[in-house]
C-alpha cells in the first residue's frame, strides 16, 4: 500500500493594499488543508516589502516536522500573489517669527508626514504672488511657505502661506547746538543719526528732517521769544 503525499492548498492574508508609510509591509500565505493540525509553515519570496509598489509574491516550500505528507503542484495558480504598496499622501505646515531689519532672519519651522529633511522654504510678498527661495531683507509684509518635492513614496506638497513682518529698525536723531539772537529764528544746523544699518548713509532715508526748539514746558521757540535755554 503506498500513501501519496497531500496536495497542499493555501490561503493568503487579507489585507493585499497597504499605503507607504516608511515601516515594512508583510503578505503571508497559509496551508489551508493541514491534516491533524500539522504545524506547517509556508515559506515565500517577495513577500515583504517597504518603498511603494506593485510585488508578486510567490510560494516557495513548506517547513515543518510533517511536510513529507505534502506536496506543491507547479500548477497551483494560487502560488503566486500580487500585492502593492501605495503611494502616501502627505501633509505640512510652516512657522515662523518675524525679525527687525538688520537683525539676523528668522529661520522658518515645518513640519510634515514626509520628506522633512528635503524641505525648502519659499518667500514672496503677496500671498499669492511668486515665490522663490531668496529671504527678504527689507522691512515689509511678507510671507513663507514650506515646499516638499514628491518621491516615488510619497507625494509632493506644499503649505499654505504664512504672514510675518520685518519691522523697520529704530534710529536715534540728535539735533545739533544752535544759538539764535533775540528777535530772529535759529537756523538749523543738522543733527546726527544713530542706528543705520552697515555701510548705509542718511540717503536711504525718506522725507526731509524738520527742527523745532521747545522750552521746558514744551512751548515752541518763536521769534521773540525771551531769551533763554530751548
Amino acid at each position: 500500500m503506498t500513501v501519496k503525499p497531500l496536495e497542499a492548498e493555501f490561503d493568503w492574508s487579507d489585507e493585499k493594499e497597504f499605503v507607504y508609510d516608511g515601516s515594512e509591509k508583510t503578505v503571508t500565505a497559509s496551508l489551508k488543508n493541514a491534516v491533524n493540525d500539522d504545524l506547517i509553515v509556508v515559506t515565500c519570496e517577495n513577500d515583504k516589502g517597504t518603498d511603494a509598489g506593485e510585488y508578486l509574491a510567490k510560494i516557495t516550500g513548506l517547513q515543518g516536522d510533517k511536510v513529507g505528507n505534502y506536496i506543491i503542484s507547479d500548477d497551483d495558480p494560487n502560488l503566486e500573489q500580487k500585492w502593492k504598496i501605495t503611494r502616501a499622501p502627505n501633509k505640512v505646515k510652516v512657522s515662523v517669527e518675524g525679525w527687525t531689519y538688520g537683525d539676523e532672519a528668522g529661520i522658518p519651522e515645518a513640519e510634515a508626514d514626509f520628506g522633512i529633511d528635503t524641505v525648502k522654504f519659499m518667500y514672496s510678498d503677496a500671498a499669492d504672488g511668486t515665490y522663490t527661495e531668496t529671504v527678504p531683507v527689507n522691512a515689509g509684509s511678507y510671507f513663507v511657505k514650506a515646499v516638499i518635492a514628491g518621491t516615488d513614496n510619497y507625494a509632493g506638497i506644499e503649505s499654505e502661506p504664512v504672514s510675518f513682518e520685518i519691522a523697520k529698525a529704530a534710529l536715534t536723531v540728535t539735533a545739533s547746538n544752535v544759538e539764535a539772537s533775540y528777535g530772529s529764528d535759529f537756523e538749523d544746523e543738522g543733527c546726527t543719526i544713530e542706528g543705520l544699518i552697515d555701510d548705509e548713509t542718511p540717503d536711504v532715508l525718506d522725507g526731509k528732517a524738520e527742527y523745532s526748539a521747545v522750552d521746558a514746558e514744551g512751548n515752541e521757540y518763536k521769534a521773540f521769544d525771551p531769551a533763554g535755554e530751548y
